[in-house]
């Protein structure tokens, strides 16, 4: 029997993409910001079946993990409305 953390490595697939100019790759719908090196390269998305996060491959290197920007707000997290100056 192996570790979770290595069985989630056997559940990833990886996958071919360009990051845009602003250094964003947009997975599902949901974005996420890799490092600004890595704007306009072509890289592969190492994204898993049991991962939260995001791991980036650009020659030999590894870079990551990257969290998603602007996505879902995740359970047990809420946003506060900023009050108007009318409120």
């Amino acid at each position: 029997m192996c570790s979770w953390e290595r069985f989630c490595t056997f559940a990833r697939k990886p996958e071919r993409r360009k990051v845009a100019i602003d250094a964003r790759v947009t997975v599902d719908g949901t974005p996420y910001e890799v490092d600004s090196e890595l704007a306009g390269e072509d890289v592969m998305l190492c994204w898993g079946l049991f991962d939260q996060e995001l791991f980036v491959e650009h020659g030999e290197k590894r870079f990551g993990p990257y969290l998603p920007v602007g996505g879902p707000i995740p359970l047990n997290r809420y946003r506060a409305f900023k009050k108007s100056s009318a409120q």
